[in-house]
């Protein structure tokens, strides 16, 4: 056990040492030049959200806070409205490679960054980067459990403030058998069902970029949230996006 928590403080160590500055070492990935951002349109490569969901807690998904600007795509809050965009039409992913390169906002509390998070709505599972307010980034799988979407594995992996961070962000997943996330190209985790035993993801997701407030709705995860004035709003950048085969271990 105490070898275990080494391992485990040292890997949050490097971690936390990889984000001081952009993964400039890795390839570039494709930016989001020549896309376009059309409401509604399913059958594009990215499509902007626009609806409310209990969880906003009235900052509803708007698609104009999402804009690609200079080959970035761009997803803001603002003093009541969130961006998200979708990849792709349908949730087709059984066994691929998804990979972000996102600056982060400027991180306050109340404020959920998810520059890249994947989902079945039929089934409820779903896999998850998101910076938490000022409490650092959490990795978390979700499965249906009793027919409830519920959280059955989790870990923060790089605590603190994040504001203005760069980050190289990877999800390669295996259905039902394997979730690897990956920090900069550093492995940060490698989940298996033998870690989750209330459920695991096995079914094709979709990944997702978002941005948004938790508004007071989970105070004790995310912290309290300050409106923001009229006018301002907080920006998150995606400078690019890959999907792909998965890795070799």
């Amino acid at each position: 056990m105490a070898s275990a928590l080494i391992a485990v403080s040292l890997l949050a160590a490097a971690l936390a040492a990889s984000t001081a500055q952009a993964p400039a070492a890795l390839a570039p990935l494709p930016d989001f030049s020549g896309q376009r951002l059309q409401l509604w349109d399913w059958n594009a490569a990215f499509a902007p959200s626009q609806w409310s969901e209990p969880k906003l807690g009235g900052y509803d998904w708007r698609a104009d806070h999402a804009v690609i600007r200079g080959g970035d795509l761009v997803l803001s809050v603002s003093e009541r409205a969130s961006g998200q965009v979708q990849a792709g039409a349908q949730a087709s992913g059984l066994n691929a490679f998804w990979e972000v390169d996102v600056t982060l906002p400027n991180m306050r509390d109340g404020l959920v960054a998810a520059p890249l998070w994947t989902f079945n709505s039929k089934t409820n599972d779903e896999i998850d980067f998101e910076v938490v307010g000022l409490t650092g980034l959490q990795l978390t799988l979700w499965s249906s459990v009793g027919g409830r979407h519920t959280a059955v594995w989790s870990q923060t992996v790089i605590r603190g403030d994040l504001s203005g961070r760069r980050l190289r962000l990877g999800i390669a997943y295996e259905a039902g058998e394997r979730v690897r996330f990956f920090v900069n190209g550093n492995l940060a985790a490698d989940v298996t069902p033998a870690d989750a035993p209330l459920g695991f993801p096995s079914t094709p997701q979709k990944p997702y970029f978002d941005l948004w407030v938790a508004n007071g709705l989970h105070p004790d995860w995310a912290g309290f949230w300050t409106p923001l004035p009229r006018g301002v709003s907080l920006d998150m950048t995606l400078h690019g996006y890959r999907a792909g085969a998965v890795p070799a271990p």
